[in-house]
């Protein structure tokens, strides 16, 4: 054999190698977009009127559940989302819809939602329903919360939550539950994945 086919066929080897390497993956990524379950549905309530999950296809969702008397996580989290947003430009802005869902209807009004969301970005809707509706859209994506009385006074409470970030594609696939441990980066990133 040929000192030129000696190194050819290598190439060639590692060439095909390779081709079949990445048709692997992308068939497994194909496989994978087709078995990921729809989100879960919901409708509930914005300052601008009722919003279901429905409405938002064509645009990836970022959920987050918690309450705006939090103390702690909350803001942390909310503060992810916000800097996730702030990292994305004019245009994947309006592929996106980040919402903060509250898991105390019965403190959180929408006016105290919208000033509280505001603070960590402008894009960040809200949405409330009633305790019942709330239960069952927190119920649905896994989310486990439970009020802690503080006292005899039953206004006085907290709610403890489990925190994650949910993202959902523009075709209503939930994608990723996110850790809190996600970071801004890390998180629009994410985004860009399904609206790029």
């Amino acid at each position: 054999m040929s000192r030129f086919y000696q190194i050819l066929i290598p190439i060639m080897i590692a060439m095909v190698t390779v081709a079949a390497g990445v048709q692997y993956y992308l068939y497994q990524e194909q496989s994978a977009a087709r078995e990921r379950p729809p989100a879960p549905p919901f409708t509930l309530t914005s300052s601008k009127g009722p919003v279901s999950l429905q409405q938002l296809q064509g645009k990836a969702v970022v959920l987050y559940f918690g309450y705006a008397s939090c103390p702690d996580i909350c803001p942390i989290d909310l503060g992810i989302v916000g800097g996730a947003l702030k990292q994305l430009n004019t245009e994947e802005h309006d592929k996106v819809q980040a919402l903060f869902i509250t898991l105390d209807p019965a403190r959180d009004n929408l006016r105290r939602l919208g000033e509280y969301a505001a603070f960590f970005h402008p894009r960040l809707g809200t949405l409330r329903g009633t305790e019942e509706q709330i239960a069952s859209v927190a119920r649905s994506y896994g989310v486990i919360y439970e009020k802690t009385y503080t006292g005899d006074d039953p206004s006085v409470y907290w709610v403890s939550h489990s925190a994650n970030f949910f993202l959902i594609n523009p075709e209503g696939q939930l994608v990723a539950t996110l850790p809190r441990e996600t970071t801004p980066s890390e998180l629009s990133t994410r985004i860009r994945s399904v609206i790029n």
